[in-house]
């Protein structure tokens, strides 16, 4: 019987806490922006036909600001160079935070709808010529 009573306390232990989501997960905005940061050229020396001088931005830091330009968000590219921050509905504009003069990132305005992720691709500037 003690056995019966350990079991059941177990799972119910194993349910509440450890298949669930947290409270955060499951109030975070269901909508933001995802996308991806790439740097060019990334080739040293004169471009060649067919060659691809694109790269990830790796380990970028994206920052997602409201009309104020008040930081409401941010994220740190993977190796790809993906992004994705939540937001909840409403027009920001994504930017790299870069701390020198290169690479040169533009930033570029985002319209968030309501349970929607919207697509931000950057391109930036390398500096190498």
């Amino acid at each position: 019987m003690w056995k019966r009573l350990a079991y059941a306390a177990a799972f119910t232990v194993i349910s509440w806490f450890g298949c669930g989501v947290t409270y955060a997960e499951a109030h975070a905005p269901k909508s933001g922006v995802v996308g991806n940061i790439r740097v060019s050229p990334s080739c040293p020396g004169p471009q060649r036909m067919g060659q691809d001088c694109v790269a990830p931005y790796v380990e970028a830091k994206v920052q997602l600001l409201n009309a104020a330009g008040a930081v409401v968000g941010s994220a740190t590219t993977d190796r790809t160079g993906h992004f994705t921050i939540r937001a909840p509905v409403g027009d920001y504009q994504v930017r790299v935070d870069i701390d020198g003069p290169y690479p040169r990132c533009e930033s570029t305005s985002v319209h968030i709808l309501s349970k929607t992720f919207m697509q931000a691709d950057i391109l930036c500037d390398s500096g190498m010529r």
